[in-house]
């Protein structure tokens, strides 16, 4: 598997027409939601913005897809991911939080990446786990109640709480 970043003339292809991309199939729920898209194309930093697609050149299909959740702040980033129901429990998503995360960590800009799950959903937790997250907390956000999950640069000590996510306590999220 690889990720693949689309320029924004793909951007613009898959939100037309997201059933292929570059001669792969594009399963149904590989993409992220079309607004994730759509705000990428109308960001003026489309690197940090874009999505990345999985693509499994085995099966010849977009199988998933993770992005970041903005540009750096602060030294750290949020990541979000998602892989197709029918591809799910096959490592993909550890593959590729594992890529995005070393991505992260290659630009330079970024000592810590952190991620938050459904408190239910302990799939993605454990994907996170398996690529070198540690689940530090609780915290809520629009959703509801989540766990909080980070990744530092290797030798490094993260600062425990993301700017993006307002502890239970009910403080204000954090500024960068």
């Amino acid at each position: 598997m690889r990720l693949h970043i689309p320029s924004l003339a793909e951007a613009k292809e898959l939100l037309a027409a997201p059933t292929q991309f570059r001669g792969q199939s594009v399963l149904p729920d590989a993409l992220p939601p079309p607004v994730r898209l759509e705000n990428a194309i109308a960001a003026d930093d489309h690197y940090w913005t874009m999505p990345r697609l999985f693509l499994d050149d085995e099966s010849g299909r977009v199988v998933g897809s993770a992005g970041f959740k903005s540009a750096p702040k602060g030294r750290r980033v949020e990541i979000g991911y998602g892989v197709s129901t029918a591809f799910r429990c096959h490592g993909y998503a550890t593959e590729g939080v594992t890529l995005l995360t070393n991505e992260a960590f290659a630009s330079g800009l970024v000592d810590e990446v952190d991620a938050t799950t459904d408190r239910a959903n302990h799939s993605s937790g454990r994907v996170l786990e398996k690529a070198g997250f540690v689940n530090y907390g609780l915290g809520e956000d629009a959703d509801g109640p989540i766990f909080l999950w980070k990744k530092g640069r290797p030798n490094q000590s993260p600062d425990p709480t993301p700017a993006s996510v307002a502890p239970v306590a009910g403080q204000p999220p954090r500024q960068p």
